[in-house]
């Protein structure tokens, strides 16, 4: 179900990679709809630099992913978990609506507490070709 077979890896430095797999979710505007209408969706604010904003996207947030309300995201889980080699327990799901409630590429504020950190980023739509993002230019490069 979950196939890797079609995996291509690009390098961003010496410790950080993007692994773009077309195909990997199989059913994912499925999936997309049951969870546009099954997650706990909100809008939430945040501490950005001097002052709090209203993010623009909407996000549902699993810390046991027992209570994510989807089968499908825990095979997905357990994918990653299997291919990468790390136990992942949590689930944060961000939904944009449109082209204009996206977030610019940024760093977040380092929160891994393990020695190696693999953050899987999954999507329901091609890579943008009008985008500039890192995640673009892998996808292009395979």
């Amino acid at each position: 179900m979950h196939d890797f077979t079609a995996a291509c890896r690009t390098a961003l430095d010496e410790t950080s990679w993007i692994e773009y797999v077309p195909g990997w979710l199989p059913g994912d505007a499925a999936l997309l709809a049951a969870l546009l209408t099954g997650a706990g969706w909100e809008q939430r604010e945040r501490w950005m630099v001097n002052r709090m904003v209203t993010e623009p996207r909407l996000t549902a947030e699993y810390s046991d992913l027992a209570a994510a309300p989807d089968d499908r995201l825990r095979a997905a889980d357990a994918a990653l978990s299997a291919h990468y080699g790390v136990p992942y327990d949590g689930l944060w799901i961000n939904y944009y609506r449109d082209h204009r409630d996206s977030t610019g590429w940024h760093g977040d504020w380092p929160t891994c507490k393990r020695a190696e950190c693999v953050v899987p980023v999954l999507t329901s739509a091609p890579p943008d070709a009008s985008s500039s993002s890192p995640a673009t230019a892998a996808a292009a490069a395979c």
